[in-house]
């Protein structure tokens, strides 16, 4: 499957895998994994997380693949990773705008 897709795409496989594609990637990430987890396997999420530059890696025991992400420990173990605030300032006085009259 690797050698039919480089020859389609002229492209090396190595450089289509996830680790070596998101080291650039300007954005956080949070990876929830189970480390009995066989499909994906842990490996696969850890190598991600370790190459993504601002990312977070959450390992599980026993939830599995598919109830990982219901599972309310999980949840609320890893809600702070992407714990963030926005500022919105009010413009100054001088900067205001009147309004339009109709």
């Amino acid at each position: 499957m690797q050698w039919c897709f480089e020859q389609r795409a002229g492209v090396p496989w190595e450089e289509v895998e996830l680790p070596h594609c998101v080291a650039t990637i300007d954005a956080p990430a949070l990876f929830i994994h189970d480390r009995d987890d066989q499909e994906p396997r842990f490996e696969g999420g850890f190598a991600l997380a370790r190459t993504w530059p601002d990312a977070c890696l959450h390992a599980t025991n026993g939830p599995g693949h598919r109830r990982i992400l219901r599972d309310g420990a999980v949840i609320k173990q890893r809600i702070d990773c992407f714990a963030w605030v926005a500022e919105f300032r009010r413009p100054s006085v001088a900067d205001r705008q009147p309004a339009a009259m109709y």
